[in-house]
């Protein structure tokens, strides 16, 4: 086997970065291709760091890349593979040792990371470097198709993103991943958000929502203040929403396995299109 070398992923201008990317994930479970542009834009929405970054080359070809992101002495790997003709001959697990390593001499603490469940060579991977499960996060959808919903007693109302993202670390159960996290939501600039107004004049409730294209919607957020219940307000919030957006597919992604709103989601009917465990590499 020819010699490998490890360098960090501001040595690869973006074009290249964007084609090897599209080419390790053309063949994925949920085959992803992005522009340069969309790439971009992804990198500051995640915080990812190119230094820390990884690329592994083979006869001076770029064949693998690890995308490190890091707030704070938190890190999350949010892109990880490698070309089809150079897996299982341990590039992945040579990207992730730099990684590690690259964390380590950032003062990072941990390290956290999404695998599809169904991709069990992948999570095998990562648990012979160190990282264990955390939890599952499930990703509902509710299509067209599927019907109109009963009307909301409560009127869907528009409200402001800034007031929602002020809400957003206090109002969940349970800690967003890293997608879903305000850190997250603070860098997205497409976001439109809505509330509903409870008989006492509060509003203790709201959803963030992005526009993915012609016919499809991504709630980017959902949450409820501490000690109301998703199946009170939570669902007329989200009967609102329908209503409103009857002609649009939506997607909600990554929503912990524990979060009471799954049984809202079901009682609309949503249905889960995919599940992730969330793992967790410890920082030593």
């Amino acid at each position: 086997m020819p010699e490998m070398r490890l360098t960090a992923a501001d040595y690869l201008p973006l074009t290249a970065l964007t084609a090897l990317l599209n080419a390790v994930y053309a063949d994925y479970a949920l085959p992803v291709q992005r522009s340069s542009q969309q790439v971009a834009i992804h990198h500051a929405v995640w915080d990812i760091e190119p230094a820390l970054s990884v690329i592994a080359w083979m006869e001076n070809e770029p064949v693998g890349v690890a995308l490190l992101g890091r707030r704070g002495q938190a890190g999350w790997i949010g892109s990880m593979g490698v070309l089809p003709a150079w897996r299982r001959q341990g590039i992945g697990l040579h990207m992730l040792h730099q990684v590690q390593a690259n964390a380590r001499r950032a003062g990072l603490s941990h390290v956290d990371l999404e695998v599809l469940t169904r991709n069990t060579q992948a999570q095998a991977l990562y648990e012979v470097a160190g990282f264990q499960v955390q939890r599952e996060l499930l990703t509902w959808q509710r299509r067209v198709e599927q019907g109109a919903l009963p009307d909301p007693y409560f009127k869907l109302q528009p409200t402001s993103v800034a007031w929602a993202l002020q809400q957003a670390s206090a109002w969940h159960t349970t800690p967003p991943c890293w997608q879903r996290s305000v850190g997250s939501l603070l860098h997205m600039t497409d976001l439109k958000a809505f509330t509903v107004t409870d008989q006492s004049g509060e509003t203790p409730v709201y959803l963030l929502m992005r526009h993915l294209m012609q016919g499809q919607i991504r709630l980017a957020d959902i949450g409820i203040a501490p000690g109301h219940e998703p199946r009170g307000l939570g669902r007329e919030l989200l009967q609102g929403f329908h209503l409103r957006h009857f002609d649009a597919n939506v997607i909600l992604g990554n929503e912990p396995v524990e979060s009471p709103w799954n049984r809202v989601f079901v009682a609309l009917g949503y249905y889960v299109i995919e599940r992730q465990h969330e793992m967790r590499w410890l920082v030593t």
